[in-house]
């Protein structure tokens, strides 16, 4: 069963909790298939991509930067990502973020 855990992304309380949970839990399982190891390679490129667009639109967020800008950083991370799940990602998520969120007021 999942632990629930009282996150902020405002205050960004309980987030490091979270990334220890997830990374413990990442840790723990075993890839025994040797087709899933020859694409985790591939997959560690893709997230380490993504993570570096989202640590800069957080960056561009925090700082005078525009919403275009942060928003060509979280199409390039949902793109990385994207690219493991085999999605395929349409304006209307980014809209979707955009509307939720007032990223830049």
């Amino acid at each position: 069963p999942a632990t629930p855990f009282d996150t902020s992304a405002l205050t960004g309380q309980g987030l490091a909790g979270l990334r220890a949970a997830i990374a413990t839990s990442l840790r723990s399982r075993s890839v025994q298939s040797d087709a899933v190891q020859g694409l985790g390679s591939q997959w560690r490129e893709c997230l380490d991509r993504a993570a570096e667009s989202l640590r800069h639109a957080l960056t561009v967020a925090t700082g005078p930067g525009g919403e275009e800008l942060i928003s060509a950083e979280l199409r390039q991370a949902i793109d990385d990502l994207g690219k493991i799940v085999g999605t395929v990602v349409t304006e209307d998520i980014l809209d979707r973020i955009f509307r939720r969120f007032c990223i830049g007021k």
